[in-house]
Formats: C-alpha cells, structure tokens, sequence
C-alpha cells in the first residue's frame, strides 16, 4: 500500500476543491464542465495509476505532436487553477465580513497546490 505523505494528501485536498468548483460551473449552467470533467478525469487517473501510465495511454506511436506532454499540461494547469478556484469559492461561501486577512495563508495554499500540480504529473522514469 503506498504511504500518505504530506504532497499526497494535499494533492487530494486540492482534488477536492477542484471537484466542488467542477460542480459550481455544471450549476451555473457553464459548457466549462465537461472540459474541465475531462482534465479532473485525466488527474484522477494520474494521482490513481501514476503519471507514466497516463503518459503511455495518450501516447501515439508514429504521432510527430507529443499529444502526451499537450494533455498533461493542460491537466496540470486545469487542475491547479480549478483547485484555486474552489478553494476561493470555498472561501466565500463562509460568509466573513471581511475576508482580507485570508490573502498569506491562500497564497501560501496556492504554492502547496501549484507543487501538487507539478507533482502529480511529474514523469518519473
């Protein structure tokens, strides 16, 4: 069984903002979902199976265009700023007055993410 370290547990975490502002977008009535659906898909199976195994289902052989490393930044960036964005939401919905005093710990919560981001997706052969 492989161990909960502290960047799995925060790519989760981020995960699970990342579903909530999914479900934000798909409420609102936004087309954004379903694309934003297919990178939390391609996330998931990266955070399940690993990134090289991912990199191997998106890879074509006899394709010039690395259709692989196109997937997995847009997957990367879907998923760092959708996770921003739920977290923001997230945030709001706690109705504060005033919410300045939020600023340090969510951009200190946004490195976190953006390294879980980087990590999940990273290639490790």
């Amino acid at each position: 069984m492989k161990r909960l370290t502290f960047l799995s547990l925060a790519a989760w975490i981020a995960f699970g903002f990342s579903c909530f502002y999914w479900i934000q977008i798909y409420l609102a009535g936004s087309i954004w979902w379903v694309f934003l659906g297919l990178l939390l898909l391609v996330t998931l199976l990266s955070m399940t199976l690993g990134s090289t195994s991912v990199r191997n289902m998106f890879s074509l052989p006899g394709l010039v265009f690395p259709a692989s490393g196109v997937v997995r930044i847009l997957s990367a960036s879907g998923y760092f700023l959708s996770s921003m964005a739920g977290l923001i939401k997230a945030l709001s919905l706690l109705g504060l007055r005033d919410n300045s005093f939020l600023i340090i710990p969510v951009l200190a919560i946004a490195f976190v993410f953006a390294g879980v981001a980087v990590d999940v997706f990273q290639i490790t052969d």
